[in-house]
C-alpha cells in the first residue's frame, strides 16, 4: 500500500511540496492586495456611516446642484468598483474571461469616478477666484486633455490580449491579477498629480493674496477652513500617490497595483469631507458670528448665506 494513501498528513505534505516557490509567492502577494482592497471597503463603509447625519443635514437637505450630484456620486459609486475588486478574488467561479471583464470594468469605472471627483476640487477653486471665466476655461481644457490621454492609455492597454490572469491558488482566494505591468499607468498617476498640483498652487496663491490683503483683520473660520482643507487634501493624496507609484515601479507583479484601490477610496473620502466640512463651518459661522470684512473676500461664499456655500 502507498504510504501516502495511509497517512493523510503525509499526503497533504506532498501536496504542499508540489507548490513551487513562484506560485506561493504569487499567492502571498495576491492575499496582500486582497487585504488592502478589503480594508479599503471597510474604511469607506465606516466613513459613510460616521458622516451619515452630517450628510443628511448638509447634502440631502440642500438644493440640487452640480456639487451635490458630484458628492453623491463620489460617496457611493466608489462602493461598486471596490466591492467588485474583492469579489473577483473570492468568487470560485471566476475564470479568465470573467477576470478580464471585471478588471477592465473596475479600471474604467474607478478612473471615471476619480475624474468626476476631481471636478469638485475645480469647482472649489473656481469659487475662490470669483467664478473667473478664464480659470473655468483653463480647468475645462485641462480636464478634457487629461481625460483623453488617460482614456487612450486604458484602451491601448486592454486592447492587448488577456492583461489579467485568473489562477486558483491553494485556498479559496482566486488570483485574479493584472499579469502584465505597464509604465503607461504611471502616466495616469502623473497626470492626476499634475492636475491636483495646479489646483493646490492656485489655492496657495489665493490664500497668500487674501491674507496679505486682509492683514490686521481677523480671518473668518470659513476662510481658514477652505484653504486649510484644500492643502491637507493635497498633502494626503501626495503621500498615497508616492505609495502607489513606488509599488508599481518596484513591487512584484501581483502587487504592482496594490495602491489603486486605496487611492480611489481615499480620493473619494477626502473629497466628500471637503464638501461637508466647509458647509458645516459655514452653518456654524452663520449661526454664531456676524460677517466680517475678511469674510467678504469670498464673493461666492458669503458667510451669512448658505446659498453660496451650497455650490461648493
Amino acid at each position: 500500500m502507498d504510504s501516502f494513501s495511509a497517512s493523510p498528513e503525509l499526503y497533504d505534505l506532498r501536496l504542499v511540496s508540489s507548490i513551487d516557490v513562484a506560485s506561493l509567492a504569487l499567492l502571498v502577494s495576491s492575499l496582500g492586495q486582497f487585504t488592502q482592497e478589503r480594508n479599503s471597503i471597510v474604511l469607506k463603509t465606516y466613513d459613510t456611516i460616521l458622516n451619515a447625519s452630517r450628510e443628511h443635514r448638509y447634502i440631502w437637505k440642500s438644493k440640487w446642484s452640480l456639487v451635490k450630484c458630484l458628492y453623491l456620486w463620489s460617496r457611493y459609486a466608489a462602493f461598486i468598483d471596490t466591492t467588485l475588486a474583492v469579489l473577483k478574488r473570492v468568487d470560485p467561479s471566476t475564470d479568465l474571461s470573467t477576470c478580464n471583464i471585471v478588471t477592465q470594468f473596475d479600471t474604467i469605472f474607478a478612473g471615471f469616478g476619480i475624474a468626476l471627483t476631481e471636478i469638485i476640487l475645480m469647482v472649489r477653486t473656481h469659487a475662490l477666484y470669483g467664478k473667473s471665466r478664464k480659470l473655468l476655461q483653463v480647468f475645462i481644457i485641462m480636464w478634457l486633455a487629461i481625460a483623453a490621454v488617460s482614456t487612450w492609455i486604458v484602451i491601448h492597454y486592454y486592447s492587448l490580449s488577456n492583461p489579467a490572469t485568473s489562477t486558483s491558488g491553494p485556498s479559496s482566494i482566486i488570483l485574479c491579477n493584472l499579469s502584465r505591468s505597464s509604465n503607461m499607468f504611471l502616466v495616469c498617476y502623473c497626470l492626476l498629480l499634475f492636475c491636483e498640483t495646479v489646483i493646490v498652487l492656485l489655492t496657495l496663491s489665493k490664500a497668500v493674496h487674501t491674507f496679505a490683503r486682509n492683514r490686521g483683520y481677523e480671518s473668518s473660520h470659513l476662510m481658514v477652513t477652505f484653504y486649510r482643507d484644500g492643502i491637507i487634501f493635497y498633502v494626503t493624496m501626495l503621500l498615497i500617490f508616492i505609495f502607489a507609484v513606488v509599488f508599481q515601479i518596484v513591487g512584484p507583479p501581483a502587487i504592482k497595483y496594490i495602491g489603486d484601490t486605496p487611492l480611489r477610496v481615499m480620493h473619494s473620502v477626502l473629497a466628500c469631507h471637503l464638501v461637508i466640512h466647509v458647509r458645516a463651518v459655514a452653518s456654524e459661522d452663520e449661526t454664531n458670528t456676524l460677517p466680517t470684512k475678511s469674510s467678504l473676500v469670498f464673493a461666492s461664499l458669503p458667510v451669512g448665506s448658505r446659498h453660496g456655500v451650497d455650490t461648493v
